[in-house]
């Protein structure tokens, strides 16, 4: 719910500030009947409003706007950025549309985020390591679905 709030303060202030402790300060539930479960889809709808808002204020190229889902109008004007390293965040938003797009097998589209990712002049990127990384996280998913079909046949 509070996704704008926490990236224009993040943008503008960084993490450098921001003091991890191990101390529960707060805790939610979710039921059928919370805000977070209720109305799910449209907070997703607001975040894919944000991310949009966000990538074209950073000028962003069309294949990264192209990858948030639905159709997204931009949020208020008043909700502008200050950031000191943009090549970073959309290094950072191609990285992971990039791991979306090899999961649907659109390596065309992979591609062209993988060459945004290796043009942030800071970003180590391996390929091989990138394809195990994303090879185990899949292997994860994909054994526990074959495991819940399994058990429904039992």
């Amino acid at each position: 719910m509070d996704r704008q709030l926490w990236w224009s303060y993040l943008l503008k202030f960084g993490q450098d500030d921001i003091l991890h402790v191990d101390e529960v300060f707060s805790n939610f539930r979710l039921h059928g009947h919370s805000k977070s479960v209720a109305d799910g889809e449209l907070f997703e709808s607001e975040f894919d409003r944000l991310k949009h808002s966000l990538l074209k204020q950073l000028n962003a190229s069309e294949i990264l706007l192209k990858q948030i889902k639905g159709e997204t109008r931009p949020l208020n004007r008043q909700w502008q950025i200050d950031i000191k390293d943009k090549e970073k965040l959309i290094a950072a938003f191609a990285g992971y549309y990039a791991t979306c797009s090899y999961v649907k097998d659109d390596w065309q589209t992979t591609r062209q985020l993988i060459a945004m990712v290796k043009k942030y002049k800071g970003a180590p990127f391996n390929k091989t390591e990138w394809k195990y990384w994303i090879s185990s996280r899949l292997l994860s998913e994909k054994s526990l679905k074959i495991l819940k079909g399994l058990k429904s046949k039992m």
